[in-house]
């Protein structure tokens, strides 16, 4: 096995359930970047939001589902959703009562019509009327909505878009089409000449399949879903039980 990226989803993957970065994992990774493996976090998040632990720093991070590449320094790409989608959705979405939340990533901030939540502060939460047309790029769109059926329908009136949802939760992330995990670790491969096949990712939902599928070795936590398990070519113990950092000290770091 020569791997020389890991790519690793965040949440109910690598961080536990309190949302922390164990002391253990932290020195695996550690170790691992030592060796010349590049750590990728491959996430839902924005950037601002993807620090757990006071010495851990990945090499890069595909936030945003993919829509944003982060070096640790400068953003390298991001996939902004177009200027006409934006409107034409939350056009629809304003006029739509089961609606609860709705939020815009635009730089360092997420402007949202509902700033006072008690959000994380790296969130970076700025009050803003969706009524005003929004003049600002914008890589994800956020919304809170138990009807999951209801926001597919109205996503699916978009061709340049997708809509993710992690699994048990009513968050739905709205981003350009071509933003996933599995293209943004394409891009990043080529920009370092590294094939999937030299890749390791590590994931529990819907949205890690694609890269479970398609990189060297796919492993899956124990708490993921069957989907996520059926595309793994192995499976680790949990998060809470540092599933990723025991996989990666068993099989990586100890071959």
């Amino acid at each position: 096995m020569n791997i020389k990226l890991i790519a690793t989803d965040l949440d109910r993957t690598l961080l536990r359930s309190d949302k922390t970065v164990s002391d253990y994992t932290y020195d695996i990774l550690r170790r691992c970047q030592e060796k010349g493996i590049g750590l990728v976090f491959s996430t839902l998040r924005p950037v601002r939001t993807c620090h757990f632990h006071d010495d851990l720093r990945p090499n890069y991070i595909l936030a945003n589902n993919g829509a944003t590449i982060w070096d640790g320094k400068t953003v390298l790409h991001d996939r902004f959703i177009p200027r006409d989608t934006v409107k034409g959705l939350v056009d629809i979405l304003l006029k739509t009562p089961e609606i609860a939340v709705i939020s815009a990533d635009a730089g360092d901030r997420m402007l949202t019509d509902s700033p006072d939540r008690e959000w994380d502060k790296r969130w970076n939460p700025v009050y803003y009327d969706f009524s005003v047309p929004l003049d600002l790029e914008t890589v994800k769109l956020s919304v809170e909505c138990a009807n999951a059926d209801l926001i597919a329908d109205i996503v699916g009136l978009f061709p340049d878009v997708s809509r993710y949802c992690s699994t048990g939760e009513i968050w739905h992330i709205i981003v350009h089409s071509e933003a996933t995990k599995l293209n943004a670790l394409h891009l990043l491969g080529e920009k370092l000449g590294i094939g999937f096949n030299e890749m390791a990712a590590f994931g529990d939902d819907y949205v890690d399949v694609p890269m479970l599928m398609h990189c060297g070795t796919g492993v899956a936590v124990t708490n993921a879903i069957s989907e996520a398990k059926a595309a793994a070519d192995s499976i680790c113990a949990s998060n809470d039980e540092d599933g990723v950092a025991r996989w990666i000290e068993e099989y990586i770091l100890n071959k």
